[in-house]
This record gives structure tokens, C-alpha cells and sequence, in this order.
């Protein structure tokens, strides 16, 4: 729980400095489209399941007024194989069943300046978590069952932005999140939270 309240601490600082601005550029109203190549890294009884996997992220939309975003992303993993058996609901997963994992995040965040539109850019919000099995029951029947849950994602983005034209830019993006999710309403065998790493592209269009 330290750790926890630490890097909150660290993201949301800046919220509060008064003196950051993150325009070199002036502008009120922007607005972000992208993609990218995310990973994720279970913990706890998650991670003795699937360990870690990597996918693609749609960037589907940030508006952002001033330094102030609003982020709603999707990060897709397909073809994760499980290490070890798993329960749900009324049925037993052996290990090496094939999943597919979606996050979808919203996300507020804050924006601001280190060097020559180099931003930073931390952010919190609300993560949901979808889990799929890729199986057939013994009549060779795909089993259909799509499990949820939701969670909190806190993490932080570093983007360099090229100015294309007078109001547009691309960005080369990093970012580093850490997902707190309740794993145990997808299933009782699992357990623990998720980091996730990734790079990826940026468009940005300003008013």
C-alpha cells in the first residue's frame, strides 16, 4: 500500500504545480488518435496462470483542453497460453488453453512540458478487463464465455512531438501503467495486479 500511495503521489503532482505549462505551442482545445505495441506482466496467482503477453493497443480517442485529457484506449492480447489449469464458472481449463485479453481503459490525465515538446504525461482511471478462452467442448462446439472485471490503471507517458503543419503533430510515444485489478470475480484461482509496457505512434491535432 506504501508503494502504492507513492507512485500515486509521484503522477499526481504535477496536477498541482501551477507554475508547469505544457505549451510551446499555443493552443486551448487538442485532440489524440493513435496505436501501439503494449505488454503486460501478471503478478500473484495470474502470473502461475499466464505470465505475460503482448498485443496491440488503438489509441480511440484523447481530448484534451489546456494540460486536462480525457483517454479512452483498447489493448488487445490474442493467443495467450495458460502455464497452468484454471476454473471457470462450471468449467476446468487445462494448461496450454489458449485465451484472448482485452483491457479497455478511460483514463483522466495531465500533460506537461520537460523539454521541446517533450511531453509527460501521468494519468488514472478506470480499467475493465475482459478474459476469453479460445476451447471446444467434445462435440467440437466453441465454448462461448467472455469473463470481466474492473480495476484501476495509474501510469505515466512520455511522447516526443514533431510539428507537421501550424496544427498538427505526430508523437513517438513510451508508457508504464500498473493495473489494480480484482482478478478473483474472473476466477477464484487468480489473483495479484498487471504491469503493462509499451511504444507506439500519435496523432495530435490542435484547434
Amino acid at each position: 500500500m506504501k508503494k502504492l500511495f507513492t507512485i500515486l503521489l509521484i503522477f499526481l503532482i504535477p496536477l498541482f504545480n501551477s507554475s508547469l505549462s505544457a505549451q510551446t505551442d499555443e493552443y486551448d482545445w487538442s485532440a489524440k488518435f493513435g496505436t501501439g505495441l503494449p505488454s503486460f506482466i501478471n503478478f500473484g496467482e495470474t502470473k502461475e496462470w499466464v505470465e505475460k503477453g503482448s498485443g496491440i493497443e488503438l489509441i480511440l480517442g484523447s481530448l484534451g483542453y489546456k494540460n486536462v485529457h480525457l483517454n479512452l484506449s483498447a489493448k488487445y492480447f490474442f493467443g495467450l497460453k495458460s502455464e497452468n489449469d484454471i476454473t471457470f464458472e462450471d468449467y476446468q481449463f487445462p494448461d496450454n488453453t489458449v485465451y484472448k485479453k482485452v483491457f479497455m481503459n478511460l483514463t483522466l490525465s495531465y500533460e506537461y512540458e520537460l523539454r521541446n515538446r517533450l511531453f509527460i504525461d501521468p494519468r488514472m482511471g478506470w480499467a475493465k478487463t475482459y478474459v476469453s478462452p479460445n476451447v471446444k467442448d467434445n462435440q467440437g462446439n466453441e465454448i462461448e464465455l467472455d469473463k470481466t472485471t474492473n480495476g484501476v490503471i495509474i501510469g505515466t507517458k512520455l511522447t516526443q512531438y514533431i510539428k507537421t503543419t501550424n496544427k498538427t503533430y505526430w508523437g513517438i510515444f513510451v508508457n508504464i501503467n500498473y493495473n489494480i485489478i480484482n482478478y478473483k470475480t474472473i476466477s477464484e484461482d487468480l489473483g495479484g495486479n498487471t504491469l503493462g509496457l509499451g511504444f507506439g505512434v500519435l496523432y495530435k491535432g490542435t484547434n
